[in-house]
């Protein structure tokens, strides 16, 4: 999972990033890896007495301003096509009624931004595209509808989001990287003291995101740093202490996972208890594939158990004597909790 945070320079962007990627000060990076918290797992780790636990992860990025101009027009672009999920830091920590004003004309320009990069993106594929349905090309024909209505709704100035796609549509549309059909996030950077009461505006600017079919969450950069600095034991004390109850860490982890429809499951054993990511709806021999290609390729069927289950039962083979344990098969739907044990061959 790849989430990249974009902001214009002064929004706190790359103070936020260094704080989620608890950086030293000495350390310049503008990629990182976040640990995804997950009780679940620490518990069956234990329970396993495994070697070895491993979360899932996130992978952040420090990205250059998005812009349709200047030198670092390709180098911008690129970096946005290539992630799962765009995080639009908005500075906000000067006046709470900034969200009524600045931060949502920000947001506004930003999102104009991405719909002048996905036209000038669809009007060039178009053009190659009836080049060839002119030429007897009948199979183009599908795919320059498709680019027709995308070039009318972008040029009308509405994301791609707000168009009805089909899953052929979709899978039609899935190489292009089209940027506002990206999941979006919107940060909104606030004071200190604002982040525990809210302010003007805020519930109002959640909704109308909402409708576009975006998030919007408020957090602390500077906040945020400090609780970088803390060990991990302190962190729940110094939040409550503060009147905050989430992390800007875990309100990013949650807010990626809800908008890119992510689940977890498990495989668990003596050398490696392990968090792997999938989308919801995934078949088990995607999940399979997630582990190893040759699992996928080779895949004969998964032992599957829920986590709570395996974890009352205290092992497979205890699981497996309750009847919790099931067979399925290639085309069983993935659950989150869901603990697989994998069977194939090669």
């Amino acid at each position: 999972m790849r989430v990249g945070l974009v902001g214009v320079p002064g929004s706190g962007k790359t103070t936020l990033f260094r704080a989620l990627a608890r950086l030293p000060g000495t350390v310049t990076s503008r990629t990182a890896v976040l640990h995804v918290p997950d009780e679940r797992l620490g518990k069956l780790s234990a329970m396993a007495e495994a070697k070895k636990t491993t979360p899932a992860e996130i992978h952040l990025l420090d990205m250059p301003a998005l812009s349709v101009r200047g030198s670092q027009e390709a180098e911008s672009v690129a970096a946005a096509r290539g992630v799962d999920l765009l995080a639009h830091v908005v500075g906000a920590f000067v006046d709470p009624g900034n969200v009524r004003g600045t931060a949502q004309r920000e947001v506004r320009e930003f999102e104009e931004e991405m719909i002048l990069l996905d036209q000038s993106l669809i009007e060039s594929r178009l053009e190659r595209v009836a080049r060839g349905v002119k030429v007897g090309k009948k199979d183009d024909a599908p795919e320059m509808e498709l680019l027709e209505r995308c070039k009318a709704a972008l040029e009308e100035g509405r994301s791609l989001r707000a168009l009805e796609l089909d899953p052929a549509d979709e899978k039609r549309l899935r190489g292009f990287q089209l940027l506002t059909l990206k999941p979006r996030l919107v940060i909104l950077n606030v004071a200190e003291s604002d982040l525990a009461g809210g302010f003007p505006g805020f519930d109002a600017m959640k909704e109308r995101e909402a409708a576009s079919g975006a998030g919007l969450e408020a957090v602390c950069a500077l906040l945020e740093r400090e609780v970088s600095e803390l060990p991990p034991e302190e962190v729940p004390v110094f939040l409550e202490e503060m009147g905050v109850s989430e992390s800007a860490r875990d309100k990013l982890v949650r807010a990626a996972y809800s908008h890119l429809g992510f689940i977890t499951f498990f495989t668990v054993g003596r050398p490696d208890a392990r968090a792997w990511t999938v989308r919801d709806g995934a078949r088990a021999v995607e999940a399979a594939g997630e582990i190893h290609s040759d699992m996928e390729r080779g895949f004969v069927r998964a032992e599957v158990v829920r986590w709570d289950d395996l974890l009352a039962a205290g092992s497979h083979s205890a699981a497996r004597a309750k009847g919790a344990v099931r067979l399925e098969g290639r085309d069983y739907r993935i659950q989150d909790g869901d603990v697989l044990l994998v069977r194939f061959t090669v």
